[in-house]
């Protein structure tokens, strides 16, 4: 279900509002809410042998397929901010430098929803000793290299154009 299908409502004053081309317009108090995107961050953990991380899912949507280690910033949050938070939280580990990939969009099915999403990319180098402690919604991680990755198993349509991006960044 898409969320101008989902909302009916406005959130300032509960009134029914009215649906227009992207956005909910409240008649009663005014307040127009854009549908806008959810921003995400990935991040691209290459380790010594030029291999990358991939984070098997632990929980849904896409429960036990593949993507890079990411996810939503919080309120207040730059993107660099949360790609740090984010590798500290579901692998434990603390990086030190981050590199820009690129920027990404999709669609994000979340309990019947479909949320559009912003993402940015970034690479990072991985330690050859750095102890990777996977959080509860990482089921495991895997390395693979660019050339030999679990494609029919992957959680989104953006590690494709990821992968894409780091192939042409590598030539």
């Amino acid at each position: 279900m898409e969320l101008a299908e989902a909302y009916k409502f406005c959130p300032r004053c509960g009134n029914k509002a009215t649906l227009k081309p992207r956005h909910l317009s409240c008649p009663d108090c005014g307040l127009d809410t854009y549908f806008n995107p959810k921003p995400v961050v990935s991040v691209l953990l290459r380790n010594s042998k030029g291999e990358y991380l991939f984070s098997q899912r632990g929980e849904e949507p896409s429960k036990g397929l593949y993507d890079f280690p990411g996810g939503f910033l919080e309120e207040g949050e730059s993107f660099e901010t949360a790609a740090y938070r984010e590798i500290k939280e579901e692998l434990g580990i603390k990086l030190d430098k981050i590199k820009f990939l690129g920027t990404y969009s999709e669609t994000y099915l979340s309990q019947g929803l479909n949320y559009s999403l912003v993402g940015v990319a970034y690479t990072a180098d991985l330690a050859d000793d750095a102890i990777i402690k996977p959080a509860d919604d990482v089921a495991a991680v895997k390395f693979f290299s660019l050339d030999n990755f679990p494609k029919d198993e992957l959680a989104g349509p953006s590690e494709l154009e990821i992968i894409e991006d780091l192939r042409k960044l590598r030539t």
